[in-house]
């Protein structure tokens, strides 16, 4: 947290000192100046027999200035007076507060002897701090007789300070009143509001206390917020009085506390202490103390207090209930706990003896029946796993003692979608300390787990009252890890993954905390993995690893992946493979005082996923390298064979509009940023197979991808087709070239196809498939479906990226852009009565949607009409769709014509004729004939 800083700033000082004088009388004059803080002193002084006079005093930086004079008598009661003035002063160029301008004028007297009594008065006109303006007076006295006058108010910004009264004899009253609205006026990070009123009365040593305090919302540097605060108490002899109730409590965007409450009541002998919060929805903590405190006369630094603890308790997750009550005893020289009994989690702990004084202390006692099992989960079938143990440490010059924890009975359920059983027979943590060295010792057993057990000895040094490992200092362990079955791991990830193997692990432990040294291996054999819904399968696994103090050595990782019979697909039709089983090889080592490492990777034949809909089987090697906090990847990944095809429907999910209540989204934390140098190369191969959206056929091309640090990956090569059709409308048309051009980011390639509709009963002269192969005039990208064999070949030419591509009409001879479409949909030229055109302006929205409108445009003239529209039917599903096609008669009259585009029924057409401005008649016939009349009445 961001502290308020108030730190004088250094000054490096250096000048004159000039002293003269006689035994009578002596003179000073000071020069003193700091260059880099550009801050001059003039000081000149004189002492006489009878006073010690500062005849000037000039403290000056910039435009900022302090001045003043004053006198110390030397007689019997030594009186003092000061007078000073502040001008344009800068306090922050003096201390680490925020810029001032303030101008003042301050008085101080008094005298230091038989008693110190003094007062002082001040004016502040005309001043800034923090850039708010800041006026105030007062005076404030104090008396040889202990007693303080005051009557002073401040005002800074919309906020302001008033402290009016006496403070000393019984019947005297001081009030202290703050009101702050805008603290945010006054800096230092602080945000919100504050109101506060204190009355103070009797004797200073013990005075009798009122006091009231709130805020609506407080907030300091950004990060801890208040939504709420209000408290009142009171301190009047030994009655004591004491509520207090905050709202929220947030720590920048998290909420720690939803609302706390505390409260005091009695006297200072004899009082309740209560606490209530609220954690979060589902978890509240109570605490309810009795006790006294006691004073000793002559020192109030000595006290204690002694009481009782009431009430513990704790809801949620781990549910936690006082069953004793136990006495405590605090003070600065001993903190004691008696004997207490607390009920966790359906278990219970046992605290025999807790005590604690500054140079030493010691806790024990034991602890059954705690239930430890994972958040939100319920074993309705299976008794959760309960722990037991017990302690006992002391500490002084040395920390001796225990900790044991074992498992009593149950089992711990895993949290997997299907929540897996470990099978659990032994758990047991036990902790030795002794010659200031920490001994521990893991046993864990189980069905599925197999058998773990492990031990490290740590030094420890004590560091205050509490105690620490030593980071520089030996360490010594060991580990010996056997796993006879890995199927659990499967279970537990998830019910998509099947895994099979033994593994086995034993390991030494030395070095230091700082720099750990490993010495052992691992070994797995008969090593299995699956995922069930990619037909993903790596058998006849083998790993071995080992490590070498601070280097870690992958020596062996070794799979075969059988491959199955492709799918029955026409395009995979006599397709074989030159081997039936694939194969998985890495190598790689570990530097981990350096934090540097190196990773190989081979691939053959290795079958990425096999389904029906996708088919892909990919070789290759690749070398991952890291170093200097920079992930180096670098290969090849070529494809053996590919198939893709379209699944004929998506996964069910939610429409765009529809909207879940009460669901938040939390922003992710703020992760750095991984810095990658990528060096890879993807080859589709030769026989990459492609059926999706109507395309089927073949894609060939490789890509080129890089990327550096700090930069986008980029992407540079050609994908195109081969022996590729595309069918829409009923239509086959032949792709000719399909060519996707990456050379920059990977979500904007240029496009280059060429589609062409084909007639299979008849040749295409080279003439016409010179034509349409030739690239297009734009360099950007081309694509054309053509109608061959026929009077008239069209097709459609896109260019552009896949961001904004340009689409438009085609053919040979040159035609009009509605003939074009017709050709191309339907084969012939359009129909004369124009029978045709709802189906050919549906196609040309389809085909040419998101293209420029002046294609569609000029195909809505072709064919006679003025207007044409697709729109959904009113109180319809999406299959409802409603074509219009519009043509206006006269400056009068317009005719139009709507019909379903899935619907089988006659359609309407209506007539519209304007009689005046504001009164037209509609007439319609078709599924739905009428006549209405309709006026539009406007008023002003």
């Amino acid at each position: 947290m961001k502290r308020i800083k108030s730190d004088i700033q250094p000054a490096d000082l250096s000048g004159k000192l000039h002293f003269t004088g006689n035994q009578e009388i002596q003179q000073g004059i000071i020069k003193l100046q700091d260059k880099a803080l550009q801050l001059n002193m003039d000081m000149a002084l004189e002492r006489t027999p009878t006073a010690i006079t500062i005849e000037k005093l000039d403290l000056v930086r910039g435009d900022s200035s302090l001045s003043g004079h004053g006198a110390l008598q030397l007689d019997e009661s030594q009186p003092f007076t000061f007078e000073g003035f502040l001008k344009q002063f800068d306090v922050s160029a003096f201390a680490d507060v925020p810029p001032s301008n303030l101008n003042a004028k301050f008085n101080l007297g008094g005298q230091l002897a038989p008693q110190p009594a003094g007062s002082m008065d001040f004016q502040i006109d005309r001043s800034h701090f923090a850039n708010q303006p800041v006026a105030g007076q007062g005076s404030v006295a104090v008396s040889q007789t202990r007693r303080i006058q005051s009557d002073t108010r401040l005002q800074m910004g919309d906020n302001q300070l008033s402290i009016k009264g006496m403070l000393g004899h019984p019947q005297d009253h001081l009030s202290v009143v703050v009101a702050a609205p805008q603290l945010a006026q006054i800096g230092f990070g602080l945000q919100g509001d504050l109101h506060s009123r204190i009355e103070l009365s009797g004797l200073i040593e013990r005075p009798d206390v009122v006091f009231e305090l709130s805020s609506d919302r407080f907030n300091f540097n950004h990060e801890h917020q208040l939504a709420q605060l209000k408290a009142k108490g009171s301190l009047q002899g030994p009655a004591i009085q004491l509520d207090l109730q905050t709202g929220a409590y947030q720590q920048k965007s998290e909420t720690l506390l939803q609302r706390l409450a505390v409260g005091l009541t009695g006297t200072q002998s004899r009082h309740q202490l209560s606490v209530n919060s609220q954690i979060n929805p589902t978890t509240e903590a109570q605490f309810r103390a009795n006790g006294g405190l006691i004073l000793h006369a002559g020192n109030q630094q000595h006290f204690q207090w002694e009481g009782v603890i009431d009430k513990l308790a704790l809801t949620g997750a781990l549910p936690i209930d006082l069953l004793t009550q136990p006495s405590v005893r605090i003070s600065p020289e001993a903190v004691t706990l008696g004997q207490t009994r607390i009920k966790v989690a359906a278990g219970e702990i046992n605290l025999h003896d807790a005590h604690w004084t500054p140079k030493q202390w010691s806790t024990q006692g034991d602890f059954s029946g705690i239930a430890v099992q994972a958040e939100g989960l319920q074993q309705k079938n299976a008794e959760p796993l309960q722990l037991g143990g017990n302690w006992q440490f002391a500490a002084n010059r040395q920390l001796t003692g225990h900790l044991l924890v074992q498992r009593e009975k149950g089992d711990f359920i895993l949290p997997a979608e299907t929540p897996l059983a470990l099978g659990l027979q032994t758990l047991m943590v036990n902790l030795q300390a002794e010659n200031n060295d920490l001994n521990g010792q893991l046993t864990v057993r189980g069905e599925h787990i197999g058998d773990t057990t492990a031990q490290v000895t740590v030094p420890l040094q004590a560091s205050g009252s509490a105690w620490e490992i030593r980071k520089n200092a030996p360490l010594r362990g060991n580990l010996q890890l056997n796993l006879p079955d890995l199927a659990w791991i499967g279970s537990a990830v998830g019910d998509n993954l099947h895994s099979e193997g033994r593994l086995a692990a034993h390991a030494q432990l030395a070095g230091t905390l700082e720099q750990p040294e490993l010495q052992g291996k691992i070994t797995g054999d008969a090593l299995a993995v699956a995922l069930l819904d990619e037909g993903f399968e790596l058998k006849e696994g083998t790993l071995a690893v080992d490590f070498d103090q601070d280097k870690v050595l992958l020596k062996t990782f070794d799979f075969s992946a059988p491959l199955e019979k492709p799918s029955k697909d026409k395009l995979l039709k006599g397709l074989k493979l030159a081997q039936k089983t694939g194969y998985l090889r890495a190598r790689g080592d570990v530097d981990i005082h350096s934090q540097h490492s190196n990773l190989t990777i081979e691939l053959d034949h290795l079958p990425l996923t096999q389904q029906e809909d996708r088919w892909v089987v990919v070789s290759g090697n690749s070398l991952i390298g890291f170093k200097d906090e920079i992930l180096d990847i670098t290969g090849k990944i070529m494809t053996d064979v590919g198939f893709i095809k379209q699944p004929k429907g998506g996964m069910p999910g939610l429409a765009d509009d529809v909207v879940v209540a009460d669901k938040t989204d939390t922003e992710p934390e703020a992760q750095k940023a991984q810095k990658i140098n990528l060096d890879m190369t993807l080859d589709l191969g030769e026989r990459f197979f492609l059926r999706a959206s109507g395309l089927e056929g073949r894609l060939a091309g490789q890509l080129h991808l890089r990327s550096e640090p700090d930069q986008l990956l980029r992407a540079v090569g050609t994908i195109a087709t081969r022996d590729t059709r595309f069918e829409a409308y009923g239509q086959r048309l032949q792709v000719r070239r399909g060519i996707v051009n990456f050379d920059g980011p990977l979500d904007n390639p240029g496009l280059n196809i060429l589609a062409v509709r084909t007639n299979q009963q008849s040749n295409t002269s080279a003439d016409s498939s010179e034509v349409f192969d030739q690239p297009s005039q734009d360099s950007s990208v081309n694509a054309l479906a053509v109608r061959e064999g026929l009077r008239v070949e069209a097709g459609v030419e896109i260019t552009g990226t896949v961001k904004h591509p340009k689409i438009k009409l085609v053919s040979q001879p040159d035609v009009p852009d509605s003939e074009k479409l017709s050709w191309i949909v339907l084969g012939r030229s359009p129909d004369a009565g124009g029978l045709d055109s709802a189906l050919l302006l549906s196609a040309a929205s389809s085909i040419l949607g998101g293209s420029d409108e002046g294609v569609l445009d000029s195909i809505t003239q072709g064919l006679g009409i003025d207007d044409f529209s697709i729109r959904q039917k009113e109180g319809g599903g999406l299959a409802d769709q409603v074509g219009t096609v519009g043509k206006r008669l006269s400056s009068r009259a317009y005719l139009s014509f709507e019909h379903g585009l899935t619907s089988a029924s006659a359609g309407v057409a209506k007539l519209t004729y304007s009689l005046f401005p504001n009164v037209s008649v509609v007439t319609q016939a078709g599924d739905d004939s009428a006549v209405d009349l309709f006026y539009n009445l406007q008023f002003d």
